[in-house]
């Protein structure tokens, strides 16, 4: 099994096992928001690992083709050790959910989890919208040097039509 991923589910235990021990001696939620914080980050980490290490069908063919060995992630073992730590750390969630609803109020972990994911859309929203912005200053940016371009063309073709005329006028040959 990746060392990676056991890393991931032993830092979320962790996390997990830190905030129940806060818990008992916190006087507010807001004493327990750091572990929360850490409990949500290495549940992210954690997923984000387990995602990673499922690999396509053509990304197994690819590597039995270099020569690269990966029979222990698709063995028994590492599947069946996978789940077992993916039922844990979801176990440990639901007891801590059981613990902070004990002693902060009924509701107390389904409203913070409503609120972490409203947190989590906010950011989404204002990321799109920074995007958005970026590309409408490029763009305006695009714009503006276009047509200062344009202008320096004209300006150009102006400037050399008025030497056309003063050499014509002074010199010309219908001058002579």
């Amino acid at each position: 099994m990746d060392p990676i991923l056991l890393a991931s589910f032993a830092a979320a235990k962790g996390a997990i096992s830190a905030c129940k021990a806060a818990i008992e001696t916190a006087n507010d939620i807001g004493e327990i928001s750091g572990h929360i914080d850490k409990i949500f980050s290495s549940a992210k980490d954690v997923k984000h690992q387990s995602q990673a290490a499922e690999r396509s069908h053509n990304e197994d063919v690819v590597a039995k083709r270099i020569g690269e060995s990966d029979e222990d992630e698709a063995s028994l073992s590492a599947v069946a050790q996978r789940y077992v730590h993916e039922q844990e750390h979801q176990e440990a969630l639901r007891s801590l959910a059981k613990s902070l609803d004990k002693r902060f109020g009924e509701g107390t972990w389904s409203n913070i989890i409503a609120e972490q994911k409203k947190a989590v859309k906010a950011q989404a929203e204002r990321r799109k919208a920074a995007k958005q912005a970026q590309e409408e200053r490029v763009e305006f940016w695009k714009k503006v040097g276009t047509e200062c371009l344009k202008g320096g063309f004209v300006i150009l073709i102006a400037g050399g039509i008025g030497s056309f005329l003063y050499w014509a006028a002074t010199s010309g040959p219908a001058v002579r």
